[in-house]
């Protein structure tokens, strides 16, 4: 009988050990600031406003992508920009190398306070279209934006979002 409570006892712990094993949560990653601030430096060597040693980020994300984003934030902003020039360095898949360092560095030049103009976008835009490309409407992507400063220059700008809400409009009625 002794025995037995003795198993018995034995069992209960095992189970309750097991059960414990299962509830732990397992240690997660620590963040890589290192390489995020790698990440954004590479192909930008010397054009950085900040010390890469100064950052000390107090982030609570471990995801590669936003802390890439608050390193190049770090390194080279001077000054607010579109959400659709800060994208790229949150996803850069489907595009080739180059087109993800021209979107980078229209990022670094545009933030940092430079003509962007100036600085190659003179080879697709003139200068009206480039004011109207930096200043797009809410929501847009680096495309969307791109067109919408082409388009714009070309109309004024109230009758350009009407038709921006018209489409809007039509495309959730097809839904």
């Amino acid at each position: 009988m002794i025995q037995r409570r003795q198993d018995a006892e034995r069992e209960r712990k095992e189970v309750y050990e097991a059960t414990l094993r299962r509830a732990v949560r397992r240690t997660r990653r620590a963040p890589d600031f290192h390489n995020a601030i790698e990440d954004a430096q590479r192909g930008f060597a010397g054009i950085a406003v900040r010390n890469p040693d100064s950052w000390h980020p107090h982030l609570k994300t471990r995801d590669a992508a936003r802390l890439r984003l608050a390193a190049a934030r770090h390194l080279f902003a001077l000054y607010p920009v579109p959400a659709m020039l800060e994208r790229i360095w949150l996803v850069d898949t489907g595009f080739a190398a180059d087109e993800v360092h021209l979107r980078r560095h229209w990022y670094v030049v545009a933030t940092r306070g430079d003509s962007l103009y100036k600085a190659g976008a003179s080879d697709w835009l003139t200068r009206k279209e480039v004011h109207a490309f930096v200043n797009p409407p809410a929501g847009l992507a680096f495309d969307e934006a791109f067109w919408h400063a082409v388009a714009s220059s070309s109309t004024n700008e109230r009758a350009l979002g009407d038709a921006h809400r018209t489409v809007e409009d039509c495309s959730l009625a097809a839904r």
